[in-house]
C-alpha cells in the first residue's frame, strides 16, 4: 500500500556522499570492515578509513555485531561497492567538541598515539599536535616516554579549514602551579615550620619545595 511505501522511504538510509548514517558491523578482515547500512544495503570500510590511528588490522578496532557510525565517501566506486569511513564520522563529530572545548577552555585528555618531529599526536577524536615545548612546565628529553599516555589537553589553535588542532598540557600545569604558589603565599607566615622538598642545591643554599 501507499502507506506502506511512505514508511518504508522515511526508514531507508540517505546513501548520498557526504552523509554520516549508522550500520551494523556484518564482517571483519584484516584490511577492511563490511558494514550493514540497511535498505538491503552494504558497504566498505577500508583499513586506512577506520581510524585516525596507525593500526595493522580493522580487527585491532571492531567486531562483527558493532553498531557504528559512518560516513559515505562513494555511493559507489567503479566495482559497484559503497565505500565508508569510520575515522572521517568519527572527526565530523569531534571538531564540535573541540570547537566548543576552545571556545569554553575546558580541559581534554587524549592518548599519545605517535612522536613526530617537534611533538606528539594526540587522539582526541581528532588528530591533534602538541608541540614538544607545550607538554610540561620544564623540558622534555625523551618523547618516547610518553607513548601511549594520556595527558590532559586544552586546545590553543583550532582550523578546521586545515585540519589543525594544537593543544597544550603545559597550560593546564602552568594555571595549577600559580595557584598553589599564590595560595600559599596567603597561607605562609614567618616562623611557620612546614615540611619540604629538596629539589636543588647551590653553593650558596638549598631550594625547597614547601608546597608546590
Amino acid at each position: 500500500s501507499a502507506m506502506m511505501e511512505d514508511q518504508l522511504t522515511r526508514d531507508m538510509p540517505d546513501l548520498r556522499s557526504g552523509n554520516i548514517i549508522k550500520g551494523k558491523v556484518v564482517q571483519v578482515r584484516d584490511d577492511e570492515v563490511l558494514v550493514d547500512v540497511g535498505g538491503k544495503s552494504e558497504g566498505i570500510i577500508p583499513l586506512k578509513e577506520l581510524s585516525i590511528r596507525n593500526i595493522t588490522s580493522a580487527r585491532e578496532l571492531v567486531q562483527a555485531g558493532d553498531e557504528i557510525e559512518v560516513l559515505v565517501v562513494r555511493a559507489e566506486n567503479d566495482e559497484g561497492t559503497m565505500i565508508l569511513s569510520k575515522r572521517r564520522a568519527d572527526q565530523m563529530k569531534a571538531w564540535a567538541d573541540l570547537e566548543e572545548a576552545f571556545e569554553t577552555k575546558r580541559e581534554l585528555s587524549g592518548e599519545v598515539v605517535q612522536v613526530v618531529k617537534g611533538g606528539l599526536l594526540v587522539d582526541v577524536g581528532a588528530r591533534g599536535f602538541v608541540p614538544a615545548s607545550l607538554i610540561e612546565r620544564g623540558y622534555v628529553s625523551n618523547l618516547e616516554n610518553y607513548l601511549g599516555k594520556t595527558l590532559r589537553l586544552r586546545v590553543i589553535d583550532l582550523d578546521r579549514n586545515k585540519n589543525k588542532v594544537v593543544l597544550s598540557q603545559k597550560a593546564i600545569l602552568e594555571e595549577e602551579y600559580e595557584a598553589a604558589r599564590q595560595k600559599l603565599w596567603e597561607t605562609i607566615e614567618a616562623g611557620q615550620r612546614c615540611r619540604g622538598v629538596v629539589r636543588r642545591l647551590t653553593n650558596f643554599g638549598a631550594f625547597v619545595d614547601v608546597g608546590g
